[in-house]
C-alpha cells in the first residue's frame, strides 16, 4: 500500500495536485501491466519516456500518476486521477522506499552476487516461511517479503510497495550492471544480514578487472551488517574480503562452501534427477540434507539458507526439515512436464558461459536420452576457447542439440568437431522451427498428442531449454508443455508487457534489418506448390538478396528446397563453413585458380569454356573426387554461356574429361518479368532446340535441366523442366512492375532505425550538404542515424518517405553517409527514440522495397541488396514479432 502523504515527504520539486485518490495498491511503470488502483510512475529511460504512456495507464485503471513534467496533463483532473510531479521520479521513489523500510523496520536480508541471487532469495524466503508456518496459519498473513527479482535502483523501490506491517523479514535481492549500484542499493535497504553468493568477473560488463567486480559486490558490507555470509570457494572473494574486517566493524564474517576452512561446509555432494543431497558440517556436527534443486552449483544457496536460519535462532533439525520445501525458481533449471512424456528442464531466464556449464552438469544427472535446446549465450560473441569448451561439454552430455542463434550455432559447430556421444546437431532460426525439430527428434506428433501412439510411444527424452533473455526461449518451453495454459504460472517473462512487447535489438547500431524467416518459408511453400513436380533451387546470391544467406539456406532446405545457388564461389564457401552440406550451384564465373577450392567444397560449377573445364578436371583428379558441372546456354541474354550451336560439341569434350560429371544444362531469361512474352518464348524455343539436338546426339540427359527464375517459374509452366531457380520471389518481392506476386506472398525484410534528435528549423534555413532543401516554414526535422554508408540511396532520386508513428514523413536534404533528415511536421507527437520504418509496415501504412525502387528509379533487387553488412540483421518470430 502506498499512501500519498508518505510519498510526498521531503522530495525535491514536488508539486501535488490535483489530488483525488490518496492511497494506491502498488506502483506500475509499464502501462501494459497497470491494474486498477495503482500509481503509474512515468520513468524516462534510454529506450522510452513513460510520460508518453500516461494516457494508456489511466485507460487501464491507474488512479494516480507520478511524473516529472506537468505539461499537457491538465486532463487528469477531469478524469479524477491524482497527479504528483517531482524533479526526479527515480529519486522520489528511492526516498519513499527508504522511509517505508525505516517505518516498517523488518529484518533485512540482502543477497547479491553474479549468479544464484534469485534462487537464494527464494530459498531463504521459503525456509523462513516454513519455519514460521504456525504464525502464518494463525494470522493468514505471510511474515516474509521478497522482491521478486526487482533488484535495481528502479525495480527495488517499486517492489517495496508490497512490503507491509506483517512482514518480519524482508529478503531482498540486489543486482547491478554498473559500478556503484550495489553501494547505492545497500544505502537504501541497510541490511542486517548480507550474502554474496560468488563473483564471476568475466560475466560483469561493468568491471575492467576482477578486483572491480569483487569490490562492487562487497560494497554490500558498507553499512556493517551484523552478519556477512560469503562463499569460501571463491578464492578471490575470500582474499579481498579479508581486508575489509577493519572497515566492517562488528560484522561477523561467516564463510560457506566446500572449502575445508568454511564455517558451514558441504561434503559428499550428490546430484541426481530427483535433486541435490549433501552432508552439511557445522563445527563437529554433520547433518544430511536433501533439496529439490538440480545441479551442484546450488550448494552455496543451500548453505546460505542454513546460515540465515541458524543466525535467526532456528534449530538445525527444523531447518533441515524446512530445506525440503525448496523448489526451483521459474526459468532456473526447473523441471516441467512436457507433452508425450517429455521431461522439460526450463533454464530460460538467462545464459552466461558459466551458467551453461552449470546447466549441462545438472543435465548429466538425468537419464538418457538427453536433448539441449540452446539459445544465444551472453550479450556478445564469445572467445574461441569458451566456444570450444561449451561445444565439448555439449558433446559429452547431450544426445541431440538444437541451436537457435549465431552464438549457439558457433557452439554447436564446435561440438561437431569434438569426440563424444552427441550425434544429432541442428541449427534453427525461429522458436517454431525449434519446437518442430524437438518433436521430430523425440518422436512426438506435431500436435503433441500421445493418445493415438499406443505401443509406439517414444522414449522419454529429457529436454534442457536454455538461452539469454533476448532469445526468449521460454516460448519454446510453452509450446512443449503438457498443459500450455499453465505457462503464465510456470514460466518467466509472462506479464502482458513481456508477452505483447517487442524485444529491442541487441546490437550496437541504431539502424537494423528485421528478417521474417517464416515469410520465406511460406513463400517457398507457395512456389513449390505452383511448380510441382519440378524441384526448387533457392537462389542465395548477394547474401540471399540482403536477407542473410546462412539463415535463409537453412530455412529453405528445411522447407523442401533441394538445391542452393550462389553467384560466386566465396558465397558457396560461406555456406559450407556454416555446416550446410546441401547441393550448391555456383551460377557465375569460377576462375581457373579457384578450381581446387570448388572441388574441395563439393559444389557444382557453371561451365562454358574449355580452359575452366581442364582446370576443374585436373583438380578433381588431384583430390580423387568428382565435380558436378552445369553447362550454361546463352539463348539471348548475352552474358556468360555457350552459344546454342556450341553446346553439343562442348558437352562431348567435357564428358570425356576425367573427374567431371555433367549434372545440369540451363539457360537464363532476359525478359521473364516483362508483360510481353515474345522474347522469353524465343529464348525458350532456342533452349528447347538445344535439348532436342542433345537428345539426337545420344548424349546422356543431365539430371537437371532448368531455365526459369522467379518470374519465369510462375509464368511459364511448360518450361519448368526438372527444377526452377526462384530468387526474389522467395523474399516476397515482386520480380518486376509487370509481374506482381500472388497476394499470399509476404515480404521478409524490414529496414528500421530510430530518431536520434529532433530540431526546429526556421523558414529560410537549409538542411544538409549543398543546401539543397530549404524550409518554407518552421519545420521539425528528425535526424535519423542511417545513410548511404548503410545502403540508403543518395541520388539522383532519394528514398522518398519513411514511416514515423504510423504516418508518412518525407526525407529532406541530401542523404549523408551516416545520417539523413526527415520532415516531422505531420508527426507532431514524434520524439527522439521513436522507431522509424524505411521498409516494412507500421500501423496501417507500409513501404515496400518496390515502393522504394519506384521512388528512387531502380529495381527492388538493388534496394535490398545494397543494404550493407554493417547494418545488423535481426531474425523476428513470425508469430510474435519478437527478436529471435
Amino acid at each position: 500500500m502506498i499512501r500519498l502523504d508518505d510519498l510526498t515527504g521531503d522530495v525535491a520539486g514536488l508539486t501535488p495536485g490535483p489530488v483525488f485518490a490518496r492511497e494506491f495498491d502498488a506502483f506500475a511503470h509499464d502501462s501494459r501491466n497497470v491494474r486498477g488502483g495503482e500509481l503509474f510512475v512515468a520513468v524516462r529511460t534510454s529506450r522510452a519516456d513513460g510520460h508518453d504512456y500516461i494516457a494508456d495507464a489511466v485507460a487501464r485503471g491507474a488512479t494516480g500518476v507520478l511524473a516529472e513534467d506537468r505539461r499537457d496533463l491538465a486532463w487528469l483532473g477531469a478524469r479524477g486521477v491524482t497527479l504528483v510531479t517531482v524533479d526526479d521520479v527515480r529519486l522520489a521513489l528511492r526516498a519513499w522506499a527508504r522511509r517505508h523500510l525505516a517505518h516498517l523496520a523488518p529484518q533485512v536480508i540482502a543477497v547479491t552476487g553474479t549468479a544464484g541471487k534469485t534462487t537464494t532469495t527464494k530459498a531463504i524466503a521459503t525456509v523462513l516461511t516454513h519455519l514460521d508456518s504456525d504464525n502464518i496459519a494463525h494470522s493468514g498473513i505471510s511474515t516474509v517479503f521478497e522482491n521478486d527479482n526487482y533488484n535495481d535502483l528502479l525495480g527495488l523501490p517499486l517492489s517495496l510497495a508490497r512490503l507491509g506491517p506483517a512482514h518480519r523479514h524482508a529478503i531482498i535481492e540486489l543486482g547491478t550492471d554498473r559500478a556503484g549500484e550495489i553501494s547505492a542499493l545497500t544505502d537504501l535497504v541497510r541490511p542486517g544480514i548480507a550474502i554474496v553468493t560468488g563473483v564471476i568477473p568475466d560475466a560483469e560488463p561493468f568491471a575492467t578487472d576482477p578486483e572491480t567486480a569483487i569490490a562492487e559486490y562487497l560494497s554490500i558490507l558498507t553499512h556493517a551488517p551484523a552478519l556477512a555470509i560469503l562463499n569460501r570457494d571463491d578464492a578471490r572473494l575470500h582474499q579481498y574480503a579479508t581486508t575489509l574486517n577493519p572497515v566492517c566493524g562488528n560484522t561477523q564474517f561467516l564463510w560457506i562452501g566446500t572449502h575445508p576452512e568454511a564455517d558451514i561446509r558441504a561434503t559428499d555432494i550428490t546430484a541426481t534427477s530427483d535433486g541435490l543431497s549433501m552432508n552439511v558440517q557445522i563445527g563437529r556436527d554433520i547433518h544430511a540434507v536433501t533439496v529439490g534443486l538440480h545441479g551442484t552449483h546450488w550448494v552455496p544457496t543451500v548453505l546460505a539458507t542454513v546460515a540465515v536460519a541458524r543466525h535467526l535462532g532456528h534449530g538445525i533439525e527444523k531447518v533441515i526439515d524446512a530445506l525440503a520445501s525448496i523448489r526451483p525458481v521459474s526459468g532456473r533449471l526447473r523441471p516441467l512436464s512436457g507433452s508425450c512424456g517429455m521431461r522439460l528442464i526450463d533454464d530460460t531466464f538467462s545464459a552466461t558461459p558459466a551458467s551453461v556449464e552449470a546447466a549441462l552438469d545438472a543435465l548429466g544427472a538425468f537419464p538418457r536420452p538427453r536433448m539441449v535446446v540452446l539459445g544465444d549465450v551472453g550479450d556478445a560473441s564469445l572467445p574461441a576457447p569458451t566456444v570450444a569448451s561449451l561445444g565439448a561439454h555439449l558433446a559429452r552430455v547431450a544426445d541431440a542439440v538444437i541451436a537457435h542463434g549465431d552464438v549457439a550455432d558457433a557452439i554447436v559447430r564446435a561440438a561437431r568437431g569434438t569426440p563424444g556421444p552427441s550425434g544429432s546437431l541442428h541449427t534453427v532460426h525461429t522458436r517454431a522451427e525449434a519446437v518442430a525439430r524437438i518433436r521430430a527428434i523425440a518422436g512426438v506428433p506435431a500436435d503433441g498428442g500421445a493418445e493415438r501412439m499406443g505401443d509406439q510411444a517414444p522414449r522419454r527424452w529429457t529436454v534442457l531449454v536454455k538461452g539469454n533473455a533476448r532469445a526468449r526461449m521460454e516460448g519454446v518451453v510453452e509450446r512443449l508443455l503438457a498443459n500450455p495454459s499453465c505457462a503464465p504460472e510456470l514460466l518467466v517473462r509472462q506479464t502482458p508487457g513481456h508477452v505483447t512487447g517487442i524485444v529491442r535489438p541487441g546490437h550496437d547500431r541504431p539502424a537494423w534489418v528485421e528478417i521474417d524467416l517464416g515469410a520465406i518459408a511460406s513463400n517457398l511453400n507457395a512456389i513449390r506448390a505452383a511448380v510441382a513436380p519440378a524441384s526448387v533451387m533457392a537462389v542465395l546470391k548477394a547474401d540471399a538478396y540482403g536477407h542473410g544467406a546462412v539463415r535463409v539456406a537453412r530455412t529453405v532446405l528445411a522447407g523442401g528446397a533441394t538445391f542452393l545457388a550462389t553467384a560466386v564461389l566465396t558465397e558457396a564457401s560461406t555456406l559450407r563453413e556454416a555446416g550446410i552440406d546441401a547441393p550448391i550451384l555456383v551460377l557465375g564465373h569460377t576462375p581457373p585458380w579457384q578450381a581446387r577450392t570448388a572441388v574441395s567444397l563439393g559444389v557444382a560449377v557453371t561451365l562454358f569454356d574449355l580452359d575452366s573445364a581442364h582446370h576443374l578436371s585436373e583438380a578433381a583428379i588431384a583430390y580423387g573426387r568428382k565435380v558436378h558441372v552445369h553447362l550454361k546456354v546463352d539463348t539471348g541474354l548475352h552474358r556468360i554461356g555457350l552459344g546454342p550451336s556450341e553446346v553439343v560439341a562442348f558437352a562431348r569434350l567435357v564428358s570425356a574429361m576425367p573427374g567431371l560429371v555433367m549434372e545440369g544444362l540451363y539457360t537464363h531469361l532476359a525478359t521473364a518479368d516483362d508483360a510481353d512474352e515474345t522474347f522469353a518464348q524465343q529464348q525458350l524455343s532456342r533452349f528447347n532446340a538445344v535439348i532436342d539436338e542433345w537428345r539426337e546426339a545420344s548424349l546422356p540427359r543431365p539430371r537437371y535441366v532448368h531455365a526459369l527464375n522467379s518470374a519465369g517459374a510462375l509464368r511459364f509452366p511448360g518450361a519448368r523442366f526438372d527444377l526452377v531457380r526462384p530468387g526474389i520471389a522467395l523474399y516476397g518481392i515482386d520480380p518486376g512492375p509487370e509481374t506482381p506476386l500472388p497476394a499470399t506472398f509476404r515480404p521478409a525484410l524490414s529496414l528500421k532505425t530510430r530518431i536520434a534528435q529532433i530540431r526546429v528549423v526556421d523558414a529560410g534555413e537549409t538542411v544538409s550538404y549543398g543546401r539543397a532543401w530549404t524550409a518554407t516554414s518552421a519545420t521539425r526535422i528528425g535526424i535519423l542515424p542511417i545513410g548511404y554508408g548503410d545502403g540508403l540511396r543518395r541520388g539522383p532520386s532519394t528514398w522518398g518517405d519513411v514511416l514515423v508513428r504510423g504516418r508518412r514523413a518525407p526525407l529532406v536534404g541530401r542523404v549523408c553517409m551516416d545520417m539523413c533528415m526527415v520532415d516531422l511536421n505531420d508527426s507532431p507527437d514524434a520524439r527522439p527514440g521513436d522507431e522509424v520504418v524505411l521498409i516494412g509496415r507500421q500501423g496501417m501504412q507500409s513501404i515496400t522495397a518496390d515502393d522504394v525502387a519506384r521512388q528512387s528509379g531502380t529495381s527492388a533487387y538493388e534496394v535490398v541488396c545494397q543494404i550493407l553488412a554493417r547494418v545488423p540483421r535481426e531474425v523476428v518470430d513470425p508469430d510474435t514479432g519478437w527478436g529471435t
